[in-house]
């Protein structure tokens, strides 16, 4: 599966601003609006094949609706994203760069199915729990193209991020032979989010998005399970599950979790505290260490940035995807 690059800033919520219908004199005349999702690593079309788009114009105080959550669908026989052609794009038509505004906006979600709402400073998604990337939420991050930017006029590259956290579990076993771990569990003390909606905040001025607290529409206290994990002889490393879980960023996630699982037979358990709530866009890896004398002992919390299946070293405070 191929990979996304995002990026995830956070801020204030930025002040509303009015939204009017735009209609340009001189739109004959511009290049006509297009899209195509920025990634370096790969496109969007490898886990969705639509995501819905809102963009406004700046025309000195005013903000201008534009193209109000047009759906953009992928053509995989061109490789191109169209808002004229496919599925629910009825009432849509072509839109062309705007030469007497200052500058255009642009903010998405994907896939189109799981946007819940949009206006020219937010966007709400729709975010349940998930076991591949197709389950996940995505949004993008603020594009402003002014009108003197060198962009101005071409394809629109939008940066998506994922809503959802990247969650599993790595085990280190020190032991001379392969030891075979089954029946991995991972059991919360309180009740999580399954279905949520979450809503984020664009602030144009500051070029920023704030991710504020998921709204919990359905809840569970299922242990979440992991596939089983072979760990060789002699591993001196940590082996990760090959499956991770795509949590909604809930804040009843912080707290005590009980791991349990069985190696070679032998069930053991061990709990230990999630210090930090998940957030948007984090990967999460809790590392347990198992040891000859058949101790299971709790080793820490490896947080990263979450790039596709890709997580990459996060140095602390504050993240920014980029």
């Amino acid at each position: 599966m191929k990979k996304i690059q995002f990026i995830l800033l956070l801020a204030l919520l930025c002040a509303a601003s009015a939204c009017k219908r735009n209609l340009a004199p001189d739109a004959e005349q511009s290049p006509v609006l297009s899209y195509a999702p920025f990634a370096t690593k790969a496109g969007l079309a490898s886990i969705f094949e639509d995501f819905k788009v809102w963009t406004s114009i700046e025309k000195g105080f005013d903000i201008l609706e534009m193209m109000a959550g047009y759906r953009v669908n992928y053509d995989a026989e061109s490789t191109a994203w169209s808002y004229v052609s496919g599925d629910g794009v009825e009432g849509q038509t072509i839109h062309r760069w705007d030469e007497g505004a200052a500058a255009h906006r642009f903010l998405a979600g994907a896939p189109s199915s799981r946007v819940a709402a949009m206006s020219n400073s937010s966007l709400t998604l729709s975010l349940a729990n998930a076991t591949s990337l197709s389950g996940t939420s995505l949004f993008s991050v603020p594009c402003i193209v002014g009108r003197n930017d060198p962009e101005y006029g071409n394809v629109v590259n939008l940066q998506f991020c994922y809503a959802n956290a990247r969650v599993n579990l790595a085990f280190k076993v020190t032991s001379a032979a392969q030891v075979q771990i089954t029946d991995i569990r991972l059991t919360p003390s309180s009740a999580y989010a399954t279905k949520a909606e979450l809503q984020l905040n664009y602030d144009w001025t500051r070029r920023k998005v704030t991710v504020l607290t998921p709204v919990a529409q359905e809840q569970s206290s299922e242990p979440l399970t992991f596939p089983d994990v072979t760990v060789p002889a002699s591993n001196e490393g940590y082996v990760e599950t090959s499956v991770p879980v795509y949590m909604i960023p809930d804040p009843a996630s912080k707290g005590q979790w009980t791991v349990s699982m069985q190696f070679d037979g032998v069930y053991k358990e061990v709990a230990f505290t999630v210090s930090k709530a998940w957030q948007s866009g984090k990967s999460y890896t809790y590392r347990f260490e198992y040891n000859d004398e058949a101790n299971l002992v709790f080793q820490g919390t490896q947080s990263e940035i979450f790039i596709g299946e890709d997580p990459v070293e996060w140095e602390g405070g504050e993240h920014n995807f980029g």
